[in-house]
């Protein structure tokens, strides 16, 4: 019901014109980020069945890439060390099926 009101109140964004969502509104727990990913999908869908979702997320779920999602960095310190463990980070996330 939640996912659905969301959905529905999100509509109006893509009647007027928004192409993408970017993610950042705190996550709560780990499928937070899932959810709100599919309650998107269904606003898009609810206005335009054809155009292909997008979606940066500040937190990786597992199953989003084959909702069209991605995501990105989120808090990374700028230092080097922070840097430095970026890369073995994003790996981590590929081996988990992050897109």
């Amino acid at each position: 019901a939640v996912r659905n009101w969301y959905s529905q109140n999100l509509a109006h964004l893509v009647e007027d014109g928004m192409d993408f969502w970017w993610n950042d509104e705190g996550e709560t727990n780990v499928w937070t980020f899932h959810w709100w990913n599919v309650a998107q999908i269904q606003a898009l869908r609810s206005k335009d069945k054809l155009k292909r979702f997008y979606s940066l997320n500040r937190a990786f779920t597992p199953g989003m890439a084959r909702l069209g999602a991605t995501v990105w960095t989120g808090d990374v310190d700028p230092t080097w060390e922070d840097l430095d463990k970026t890369p073995g980070m994003m790996l981590n996330w590929v081996l988990a099926g992050a897109p």
